[in-house]
């Protein structure tokens, strides 16, 4: 994630530091659609393979795109 700036939440911020904050792209895309996910959105799923001695790998997703 080099270049992208992470804020935490903080229950000090302003309105206009959540609405930014919310705002921000995580540097990932979705596996399923290829588009940029936002923090709010991003979930990373962890897949094992098994075909390649089970391997484990890391696949980002937005949350609406992820199904089981």
């Amino acid at each position: 994630m080099a270049g992208v700036k992470t804020t935490k939440a903080n229950k000090n911020q302003t309105a206009q530091e959540r609405a930014a904050a919310t705002e921000a792209l995580s540097g990932k895309k979705c596996f399923k659609c290829g588009k940029d996910i936002k923090l709010k959105e991003l979930l990373n799923v962890q897949q094992v393979g098994l075909g390649n001695g089970g391997r484990r790998t890391l696949v980002s997703y937005h949350r609406a795109c992820y199904t089981i």
